[in-house]
C-alpha cells in the first residue's frame, strides 16, 4: 500500500536497541497499535507505538508515538495486546524477577499508564513460584482481562488468569482466578486465547 509509510513500509527503532513488535490492534479511528519489546540500555522492556492511518508515529502518544515501561526493574517482555472498548490498551506478557511471572500493564489512550488499574498500571502474577508466561490476552463479555500462557513448577501446564477491570484476579473464575490444565505432556504451553459468543 503506497499510501502508508515509505511504499508500504514502516520501520521504527525505538531506543536505538533491538525492538521486537508481537502483537498489532486497530483502533476505531484506523490508527494502529503494536506492542512488543525495545531494548533499552541492554535491558528489555514493554513498548508500545501508535500509528497515525498514514503510518507516521502519533505525537499524541505517548512521547511522540512510543512507550516504553519498565515494569518491575527486570527484563520484561510484553507479548500480546487487546484493546478496550474506551481505547484503553492492555499488554500481556512475562516478567524476569527472582521467578519469571505474569504480567498485565494497562494505558490509558494517550498512553499513560492507567492509575486505576494494579499498581499504577501494572500488575505482576506469580502463579506456581516458578516460570509463568503470559502468551495472549483478551476481554471476556463482562470486560474482564483473559490471559493465557503456561506455568512451570514440576511441569509445564496450560495457565489461564482472569482479572477485573481494577487488575484484581477475579474469584469468581475458578475460585482464586487462575486455572492451571496439564494436558499430559511435559511442556504444555497456551500460547492463544479467543472469546466465544457464550463466554
Amino acid at each position: 500500500d503506497t499510501t502508508f509509510g515509505d511504499n508500504g513500509r514502516v520501520v521504527t527503532d525505538v531506543a536505538g536497541g533491538n525492538d521486537w513488535g508481537f502483537s498489532i490492534a486497530q483502533q476505531t479511528d484506523d490508527k494502529l497499535v503494536v506492542a512488543g519489546i525495545a531494548v533499552v540500555e541492554d535491558v528489555q522492556d514493554f513498548v508500545v507505538v501508535r500509528y497515525k492511518p498514514d503510518g507516521s508515529l502519533d505525537p499524541d502518544f505517548g512521547s511522540l508515538g512510543k512507550v516504553v515501561t519498565d515494569v518491575i526493574g527486570g527484563a520484561d517482555s510484553g507479548r500480546a495486546m487487546t484493546l478496550q472498548p474506551d481505547d484503553k490498551i492492555v499488554v500481556a506478557g512475562y516478567v524476569f524477577s527472582t521467578t519469571v511471572d505474569i504480567a498485565v500493564v494497562r494505558y490509558n489512550s494517550n498512553g499513560e499508564l492507567d492509575p486505576d488499574f494494579g499498581s499504577l498500571g501494572k500488575v505482576v502474577t506469580d502463579v506456581s513460584g516458578g516460570t509463568d508466561r503470559g502468551w495472549s490476552v483478551t476481554l471476556d463479555l463482562d470486560e474482564n482481562i483473559v490471559v493465557a500462557g503456561n506455568s512451570t513448577s514440576t511441569s509445564s501446564d496450560f495457565a489461564v488468569a482472569r482479572y477485573t477491570s481494577n487488575g484484581s484476579l477475579d474469584t469468581s473464575f475458578s475460585g482464586d482466578g487462575i486455572v492451571l490444565t496439564n494436558l499430559g505432556g511435559s511442556r504444555d504451553e497456551g500460547t492463544a486465547v479467543v472469546r466465544q459468543p457464550d463466554g
